[in-house]
């Protein structure tokens, strides 16, 4: 069953944790800029966005991943303008 889903994956987001971006690209994935990857309707993130990535992503866009709630960094409320 396909269900018609463009995976894309930022350049070098594997390696820190040694997932080569080969690996991506063999399972179907396309290797995209960080702009590009940030546009995206569902973006997934290991670590909280910064305040560039947040500017940077969609209106309406879907953030999959950690924001760390009780910090005061003002992540938690510039994600929800």
């Amino acid at each position: 069953m396909s269900m018609n889903v463009d995976v894309c994956v930022e350049r070098g987001a594997g390696e820190a944790a040694h997932f080569l971006d080969e690996a991506y690209a063999t399972s179907g994935a396309r290797l995209v800029d960080t702009a590009e990857a940030l546009a995206a309707e569902v973006v997934f993130k290991v670590r909280k966005p910064s305040s560039t990535e947040i500017s940077a992503m969609s209106e309406n866009a879907t953030l999959v991943g950690f924001v760390e709630p009780y910090e005061t960094d003002g992540t938690v409320e510039a994600l929800a303008q």
